[in-house]
C-alpha cells in the first residue's frame, strides 16, 4: 500500500479528506487549524437562552464589572442576501458570550448593536466599515450617539476596513489564537464557519457568506482598544432587556 505524501496537516486534509461532509467543506485549503477546531466542535454546546426570535443566542451571561467587545459584520438586510452578525466577547478571558445573527437591514442592526453594548456594560463597538457599515455607523454614532466605538489605527476612522489588504491581518490574528489555545467557543455555527474558511491565495479568504466567522475576528483586531475603554458604571439589568424578547 502506497503512503500519502507528508504535505502537513492542513494540506493533507485538503487533498485527502475523510467524508463527504468534509469533502464539501473543504475543498480547497483550510486557513485555520482544522484539528483544533474538530476538537471544539466535538466538545460545542447549545446556548444556555435565545431570544428575539432565534436571533440572540447566549452561553454566557452579562456580568457586572466585566468588559465586553461586540464585532459586527453588516450586511444588507434581505431574505436573499447573507445576514448581518455580531459576536459578543468578554475582554478579560476572550470568553464567547453571544452572538446576533439575522437579516437585519443596517439601520435596525445598528440600534440592536447599541443596544446590546448598553447591556454589556457599555460594550466596545467594532463593524466592518463596507457599503452596508456606513448605514451603522449613521445608526450608532450620529442618529444615538454611542460613544464606545473601534477606531482603525492607520486613519483613526470609525469601523475595520476589511480588504484584500487588511484581510490577512484578521485571519493571521485568528490562526494565532487558534494555535495557541486562546481562542475558544461553543457555538457549532461559529466553529463550522471557520472550518470552512479557505485560504485562496494571494492574500485572499472565502469570508463572503462567513457573516459570524467575519464578526469574531474582528472582535479579537478590536481587543486591545477595548482594554483601553473607560466605562461608566452599568445599570442594574440582570436579564436580557424585553425588547428583545419581541415575538
Amino acid at each position: 500500500m502506497s503512503q500519502a505524501p507528508d504535505l502537513g496537516e492542513q494540506k493533507f486534509l485538503s487533498e485527502y479528506l475523510e467524508d463527504d461532509e468534509r469533502c464539501w467543506a473543504m475543498s480547497g485549503l483550510p486557513a485555520l487549524p482544522v484539528a483544533f477546531l474538530d476538537r471544539l466542535l466535538a466538545q460545542s454546546k447549545p446556548p444556555i437562552s435565545t431570544s428575539l426570535n432565534g436571533a440572540l443566542k447566549m452561553w454566557l451571561p452579562r456580568e457586572d464589572g466585566e468588559g465586553y467587545v461586540i464585532g459586527a459584520d453588516p450586511a444588507e438586510g434581505l431574505a436573499h442576501s447573507h445576514m448581518s452578525a455580531a459576536t459578543i466577547r468578554r475582554v478579560r478571558d476572550w470568553a464567547h458570550v453571544g452572538t446576533l445573527q439575522g437579516h437585519f437591514p443596517p439601520g435596525e442592526f445598528g440600534g440592536l448593536l447599541v443596544q446590546l453594548g448598553k447591556q454589556f456594560n457599555m460594550a466596545l463597538l467594532a463593524w466592518e466599515r463596507n457599503n452596508h457599515g456606513h448605514g451603522v455607523d449613521v445608526k450608532i454614532r450620529e442618529q444615538l450617539h454611542y460613544p464606545f466605538i473601534y477606531r482603525y489605527p492607520q486613519d483613526k476612522l470609525p469601523g475595520f476596513p476589511s480588504n484584500r489588504w487588511t484581510k490577512p491581518d484578521l485571519v493571521g490574528l485568528t490562526h494565532e489564537a487558534m494555535t495557541l489555545e486562546t481562542w475558544q467557543s461553543q457555538d457549532s455555527e461559529l466553529i463550522g464557519q471557520f472550518r470552512m474558511m479557505q485560504d485562496l491565495g494571494d492574500g485572499r479568504y472565502d469570508t463572503g457568506t462567513l457573516d459570524l466567522a467575519s464578526s469574531d475576528m474582528i472582535t479579537l483586531i478590536a481587543r486591545d482598544q477595548a482594554k483601553r475603554v473607560g466605562r461608566p458604571r452599568a445599570e442594574p439589568t440582570p436579564n436580557i432587556p424585553r425588547w428583545m424578547r419581541r415575538s
